[in-house]
This record gives structure tokens, sequence and C-alpha cells, in this order.
């Protein structure tokens, strides 16, 4: 039993309902093997552009930085990184953060 004001043991406890297993049982179509790997990812031009491209027709050759900015609870806690289900988000994961 919660209290009224007991969110976060409400949070949990319906994170419960939400595990691998009770979502496989209700969701069976949805189910993939153990073994099931998805294809590798294959781009078939991997040739920068000519020009620098200006829309949204980027090729994965055009791009030459990825970087992200973010604050402490994006770069310290990674606030949501390892998150299944949208009930994931508030939750850290420091031991992927880095």
């Amino acid at each position: 039993m919660f209290l009224k004001n007991d969110w976060w043991g409400e949070f949990h406890e319906g994170i419960r309902h939400y595990s691998e297993e009770d979502l496989n049982k209700t969701f069976p179509e949805k189910t993939r093997p153990r073994n099931f790997q998805h294809p590798p990812f294959q781009c078939p031009d991997m040739t920068p552009s000519p020009t620098v491209p200006s829309s949204e027709l980027v090729k994965a050759a055009d791009i030459k930085v990825i970087a992200a900015l973010g604050d402490s609870v994006t770069f310290q806690t990674a606030l949501g990184a390892n998150a299944t289900t949208v009930l994931g988000i508030p939750v850290e994961y420091r031991h992927v953060s880095w």
C-alpha cells in the first residue's frame, strides 16, 4: 500500500507490470527470438556529396563530426539512457554515462 504522495513507489509498481516477460505474454506477436540480430546497416553510396548538402539529402559520408552538448542530467546521470519503455525515462543509468 502506498501513501498518497508516494509517486516514486507507484512508479516502480507500474514498471513491474511492464517487464519484458509480461510484455511478451501480452504481445506474443511482437516477441523476437533470443538469437535475433538486426541486419547490418548498409549504406549504398559511401562517397561524400560533391557539394555541402543544404537539405535533408545528407549521406553518411557527408558527416564529419558528431557532437552533443548537455547538462549534468544528460551527461552525468544518463537519464533514460537504457530505457526500454516510456516509464524508464526518469531512471538514472549512470553506468552507461561517459
